[in-house]
């Protein structure tokens, strides 16, 4: 399941996009206001309320659903791509490393085992660090949570000096993903999950980050088997990596 690679499919995906993300920008716009006085007010109240009684159960109920939609919110932004790219030398195994510890947090209760196979000297690249880390926390949590607290996820990097490519590889052991949807996985809103469970918009804002910085991404997967992201990125700038 490649990334389109021709200029016309590309931009006949990124003419079928541009639409959704303005449409998603406005709406996140125009949500986020009422939301931060929800949650705000919320917040306030729960400093009044009493620990233990029905009011402040059900204000902290508020909070953690004021808190999802605010989640939901972020990636609308991040996939209507409303801020800009900022491009800065900088390690990608070091990015990777960050993502894997914000993202292991979140999985705390869930016996995963991660094994990482960092190439040394992996060169320097010119990519937007915060778009990058967030592309590596939308892959490992979409991989943490095929897998439902049982499997293995093997993060590799490596270096392809003839293409001149930085190459990140995330494999999984999760469920894998069906034949009959896997043409849909980087479309916005697409999950399979229930509601509740997110958006369907982690995979389409790795396209748009990928897209920004003229890389590709790559998916094999075997249903029951698990999948294998492939992300890579050009290496306009090569230099010595801090490992």
């Amino acid at each position: 399941m490649p990334m389109p690679k021709t200029k016309e499919t590309r931009t006949l995906l990124e003419d079928r996009l541009e639409p959704i993300g303005r449409l998603s920008a406005g709406l996140a716009h125009e949500i986020n206001n009422p939301l931060g006085l929800i949650l705000g007010y919320t917040q306030l109240m729960l400093k009044e309320a009493k620990p233990g009684d029905q009011f402040h159960e059900d204000l902290k109920i508020v909070e953690k659903h004021a808190r999802n939609c605010k989640k939901i919110v972020e990636s609308l932004l991040e996939f209507s791509r409303s801020t800009e790219t900022s491009k800065t030398l900088a390690s990608l195994n070091n990015l990777l490393r960050e993502a894997l510890c914000e993202v292991q947090l979140r999985f705390t209760a869930k016996p995963v085992l991660i094994k990482k196979r960092l190439t040394p000297t992996l060169p320097l690249t010119s990519v937007d660090p915060k778009k990058i880390k967030q592309l590596f926390i939308n892959i490992l949590t979409n991989a943490l949570q095929a897998m439902e607290g049982n499997g293995t996820l093997w993060v590799t990097t490596r270096h392809d000096a003839k293409s001149r490519r930085a190459v990140v590889i995330f494999r999984d052991t999760g469920g894998g993903i069906a034949p009959e949807i896997s043409h849909k996985i980087f479309d916005p809103f697409f999950t399979t999950r229930p509601t509740g469970m997110g958006a369907g918009l982690g995979l389409a804002v790795c396209y748009g980050i990928i897209r920004d910085h003229d890389g590709g991404i790559t998916v094999k997967s075997t249903p029951g088997k698990g999948s294998t992201f492939t992300v890579w990125l050009p290496l306009e700038h090569i230099g010595a990596s801090p490992g």
